[in-house]
C-alpha cells in the first residue's frame, strides 16, 4: 500500500541562500547512518515544505537540517556538536547526542500526512 503524500512544513532561520535537507529512515538500524529517502529543497524566507510522493506505508523517522553554506553535509564544531540548524520528526530532541528512533517514529498510511518541524 502507498501513501499519497508526505509534507513536512520545516520552520527555520530566516536565509535564503541555504538549502533545507530531509533524510527519512525506515529502521534503527539503519537511523542516522542510511536514509532510505531524501529531499533537498531551497530555504524560503522561514518556512520551507518539503514533499515526498508515493512512500511505501510504514513506520519512518526523519532527520532535518538547513545547510547553511550548501556543502551537502551538517557542518560540526571541534567538540563534534552541529553548527547549522537541525531538528527531527516527532520533536526528537538532540541531548547528549542524537535522539533515539524511537523518539523520532511515525506512520505513513494511505492518505496525506503532514508534520511541522522546526529546527533551530
Amino acid at each position: 500500500m502507498r501513501a499519497q503524500d508526505l509534507r513536512i512544513d520545516v520552520s527555520h532561520p530566516a536565509d535564503k541562500t541555504a538549502d533545507v535537507r530531509v533524510a527519512l529512515y525506515t529502521s534503527p538500524e539503519t537511523w542516522l547512518e542510511t536514509p532510505a529517502f531524501t529531499a533537498i529543497v531551497a530555504a524560503t524566507d522561514t518556512l520551507s515544505v518539503v514533499r515526498f510522493s508515493d512512500l511505501p506505508a510504514g513506520v519512518y523517522g526523519a532527520a532535518i537540517y538547513q545547510d547553511q553554506n550548501r556543502n551537502g553535509k551538517l557542518d560540526r564544531n571541534l567538540v563534534g556538536w552541529f553548527k547549522e540548524p537541525f531538528g527531527f520528526s516527532e520533536r526528537a530532541r538532540a541531548r547528549f547526542g542524537p535522539p533515539k528512533w524511537e523518539d523520532a517514529l511515525f506512520t505513513v498510511g494511505t492518505g496525506e500526512l503532514r508534520l511541522r518541524v522546526r529546527i533551530e
